[in-house]
C-alpha cells in the first residue's frame, strides 16, 4: 500500500476516484474512525488531522445544522 498524497485518488467509499483533496473533510473525519476504513485513508487523515479540523471549524453553514 503506498501512502496516499492531496493528488492520490480515494481508494474507498462514495468517493473513490476523486482527488483526495477533492474528499470533503467531513467524510474523511467520518471515514477514518469506521473500522472498515483502509489503513492508508486512515494515515492520510492524521496527517492531515490539522487542517481537516480548521475546514470544519470554518465551514459555519455545516455547523449552524449540526
Amino acid at each position: 500500500m503506498n501512502e496516499l498524497n492531496d493528488k492520490s485518488p480515494m481508494p474507498q467509499g462514495k468517493f473513490k476516484g476523486q482527488p483526495m483533496e477533492n474528499v470533503p473533510y467531513w467524510h474523511l473525519l467520518w471515514l477514518a474512525d469506521q473500522p472498515f476504513c483502509r489503513k492508508d485513508v486512515k494515515q492520510y487523515v492524521e496527517e492531515n488531522r490539522d487542517v481537516l479540523e480548521l475546514e470544519k471549524k470554518r465551514d459555519k453553514f455545516r455547523n449552524e445544522n449540526e
